[in-house]
């Protein structure tokens, strides 16, 4: 028999070159072996393998029992085991995107995560031991490869799906379900790098998957072709969410040695034990890995796939590019229903922290939400208190809510932000408004209650009350006012005069029925709180001049019929043009009794009161402006 291979004899003695120098050239960092393939994704042809350095090499680095080796020229480890490291991150992005979790500008946190695991509680840690915090999207969080925003895509998606996902894609190695965890998005499980090639042809393929198959024909010693490949495509994922991953990765680490556009992922396991440059576009798919075959670690400061594989490996790509495999420089398809937006808010929330690539009819939600709040001038990350507003300690400020894409994990977030608000407040917000009050004490060492704000002012016999009482030892129940007349005095108590909204009151009240001369009047205000304490406050009230009633200037009582003088003084800058005499009768109702009798600053009027009964009086004058002025009531007159 005849087998025809797909390998091209030049590109594979190129490929061979290249990983002798992979393999040789970075021993000092303990990197003894590596490994290259390059495919045709559309075709499934390999055109060049090379599953180490060298087949024909010694080994290295054995025990005494030539086992255990860093370097064996027989094993291929293109065909063998290895753990793919971060160049398993792809896939689950892509799922993300699929299912609408995320778009490319999608908000992808890198900060601290832990996970429960039989039991036990470990945090996931990125390759430089950092986080790099909020200011994240998918496509920087994988372009970087960060692992945190991988464990994120990985819990939203569904470990399940992901298996599955990679079945479908060709891999063989996934184990039941059951024990498979989140770190395979990481690379927690192993593959053969020539299905890993295959499974990238996906993303080549825009979603086909054409099985790897080296073998061109097979014909008999009579000339019969007895077998005879055949491509078959299989479509097995989503074209548009496979565009959005090819956009997410294209040019990765600068990978495209001329300007084409490609694909590209690292991977790099646990104690460097593995390194992996995977390179792609819709014309090949290309796999370099270095490491040593019995598992021992690089350097941990050099061993990864930039300083390691990078040269040597686009070097190689260089070299073939003008190959009529590769010489096509296919771009990526665009397919229909997708498209650049995202980065926009609304009053729903922010689309991403970023313009990015989308799937029509397939949104993910909103993730930054934005929201004002009323907080304290000295102490901005919590809400203002009614005193602290009344106090004119309070400012409106504008906050932000990251949601988190993994909504069980939202306290990781809202964890790491308060963390770093507190080392440095002046950088970084909590999550969201607010959620606790300001505890500042603003009550200058008064215990119980305190009444910060308080005003007055009188206009004819109304009295205007305006301000605020507060409590440092519990909840004030009311305020209640008593007035001191500017003549002197006891304070007398002012009738239904109550503030019953303590917290801020803007009362009014009568004060007619009290004889109150012209002057500062001294106003008290008594806060009582739900404790039992009480605290009072003085403020000085201008009591306007007017009509001071001197007959009568007290309650008193005669019989019937009760004749009287009924006398008042005015004082003040107003020129009066006339004044009248109001009686109050039993049902309420100001009669007007006609004009005054004036002799310089007094007023009089005769009354007889023929009806037994309880009366009072007032001055309603009129002034040279026009205006009117009113006097309180005087004292009463009881007739028996």
């Amino acid at each position: 028999y005849k087998i025809y291979t797909t390998l091209d004899y030049t590109v594979q003695q190129i490929a061979e070159r290249y990983v002798a120098k992979g393999g040789n050239g970075y021993q000092y960092w303990n990197v003894n072996n590596s490994a290259l393939m390059t495919t045709r994704p559309g075709t499934g042809e390999i055109i060049s393998m090379a599953g180490s350095k060298s087949f024909y090499g010694q080994k290295e680095g054995c025990d005494a029992n030539q086992q255990n080796c860093k370097y064996d020229p027989e094993v291929n480890v293109l065909t063998s085991l290895q753990e793919p490291g971060s160049s398993n991150k792809p896939m689950g992005y892509y799922l993300a995107y699929k299912d609408a979790k995320l778009f490319t500008g999608s908000f992808l946190p890198d900060i601290p995560i832990s996970i429960s695991s039989a039991g036990n509680n470990y945090t996931v840690r990125n390759w430089d031991g950092g986080y790099r915090g909020i200011d994240y999207t998918a496509e920087k969080a994988l372009r970087d490869s960060r692992n945190l925003p991988a464990i994120e895509v990985m819990q939203m998606i569904g470990v399940e799906n992901y298996a599955e996902t990679a079945r479908k894609w060709g891999y063989t190695t996934y184990p039941d379900n059951s024990q498979i965890g989140l770190s395979a998005i990481l690379g927690g499980v192993s593959v053969r790098p020539i299905e890993h090639a295959q499974a990238y042809g996906v993303f080549a393929n825009n979603g086909d998957l054409v099985q790897l198959n080296p073998i061109l024909k097979i014909v008999d010693k009579n000339g019969n072709v007895v077998y005879e490949a055949k491509v078959e495509r299989k479509n097995v994922a989503d074209p548009q969410a496979i565009f959005l991953l090819n956009q997410t990765i294209k040019n990765y680490d600068n990978y495209s040695w001329d300007g084409r556009e490609m694909g590209g992922k690292t991977g790099t396991t646990d104690n460097n034990i593995d390194a992996w440059f995977m390179g792609y576009s819709p014309d090949f798919v290309n796999v370099c890995w270095s490491g040593n075959n019995n598992n021992s670690p690089m350097d941990p400061n050099n061993g990864y796939p930039p300083l390691i594989i990078k040269q040597w490996c686009q070097d190689y790509l260089k070299e073939i590019g003008e190959s009529p495999y590769l010489s096509a420089k296919t771009p990526f398809t665009r397919p229909g229903g997708v498209y650049e937006g995202g980065g926009d808010c609304n009053e729903e929330g922010c689309l991403g922290l970023s313009k990015g690539w989308l799937i029509e009819g397939r949104t993910p939600p909103r993730d930054v939400k934005r929201a004002k709040a009323v907080v304290c001038v000295d102490q901005q990350d919590r809400l203002a208190r009614p005193v602290d507003i009344a106090l004119g300690k309070s400012i409106e400020k504008d906050f932000t809510q990251y949601i988190m894409p993994v909504p069980e994990w939202q306290s990781f977030l809202d964890q790491y932000m308060g963390k770093k608000n507190t080392e440095k407040p002046g950088e970084f917000n909590k999550n969201g408004i607010p959620s606790q009050d300001c505890d500042i004490d603003r009550s200058e060492g008064v215990s119980g209650p305190y009444i910060p704000a308080l005003s007055a002012t009188v206009t004819g016999s109304t009295l205007n009350i305006k301000g605020n009482a507060f409590s440092n030892k519990g909840t004030v129940n009311s305020v209640i006012f008593t007035i001191k007349s500017p003549s002197g005095g006891s304070y007398q108590s002012i009738p239904g005069c109550v503030a019953n909204t303590p917290a801020s009151f803007d009362v009014t009240c009568d004060i007619g029925s009290l004889n109150m001369s012209s002057g500062n009047a001294i106003l008290k205000a008594t806060a009582s709180d739900s404790q039992s304490f009480t605290n009072s406050k003085d403020i000085n009230v201008s009591i306007p001049a007017g009509f001071n009633f001197t007959l009568p200037s007290e309650n008193i009582s005669c019989n019937v019929p009760c004749n009287k003088n009924i006398t008042a003084s005015f004082s003040g800058g107003w020129s009066l043009t006339s004044t009248r005499l109001l009686l109050s009768t039993n049902n309420g109702a100001d009669v007007n009794l006609g004009e005054m009798s004036v002799s310089g600053s007094n007023y009089s009027r005769n009354w007889n009161g023929l009806v037994a009964g309880t009366y009072r009086f007032r001055v309603q004058a009129t002034t040279s402006t026009g205006g009117t002025l009113l006097s309180g009531y005087s004292p009463t007159i009881t007739i028996n």
